[in-house]
């Protein structure tokens, strides 16, 4: 069995933050993305928080009504009183995390598109594919286009709502 840990969730919120645009920055050993398209406000991940990162968490969190607080957790029952002790109330807990051993498993990269070219880069855990040409920009959008994945050495992460896993948990005040 696959074990979640923090630089596998990190992966996760990385590629997911990159193919939206999100500028991610560190708070203590958690991820947070700044939602520009969203809340215009930014969303906390963390794994397993301690009481402590809970709380430090929570204090940014409340600085504004607009922050998310996103927690993986087995402890869902703990997670949801740590967050009314802390002013926070729970937005969603209906979604879980899954994850899967990718070693040894063939993967390919992605197939282009008719009509697209792309370079495929590969390292520090992650693919990355850059769309070099063969699509038209937005208005103000910068190449290169890219989308991200765990390598073959690192294990995949997929949202789901449903199925077994480690239920992610969303705070807001």
């Amino acid at each position: 069995m696959t074990v979640l840990n923090d630089d596998l969730l990190e992966t996760w919120v990385t590629g997911w933050a990159q193919a939206r645009g999100y500028q991610t920055r560190r708070e203590g050993r958690f991820l947070s993305a700044f939602l520009h398209d969203k809340t215009k406000d930014w969303e906390y991940f963390a794994l397993e928080p301690s009481h402590d990162e809970f709380a430090a968490l929570a204090s940014s969190a409340r600085k504004s009504p607009e922050r998310l607080f996103t927690i993986v957790t087995g402890r869902t029952n703990d997670i949801h009183g740590a967050a009314l002790v802390h002013g926070l109330s729970v937005r969603s807990a209906d979604e879980v995390f899954m994850s899967l051993d990718m070693a040894g498993q063939d993967i390919e990269d992605p197939v282009p598109l008719d009509g697209f070219e792309t370079e495929t880069v590969r390292g520090a855990g992650l693919g990355t594919v850059i769309v070099t040409s063969g699509v038209s920009r937005p208005p103000g959008e910068a190449w290169p286009w890219s989308m991200i994945w765990p390598s073959t050495t690192a294990s995949s992460l997929n949202r789901s709502s449903a199925g077994a896993g480690w239920a992610p948990t969303s705070c807001a005040l």
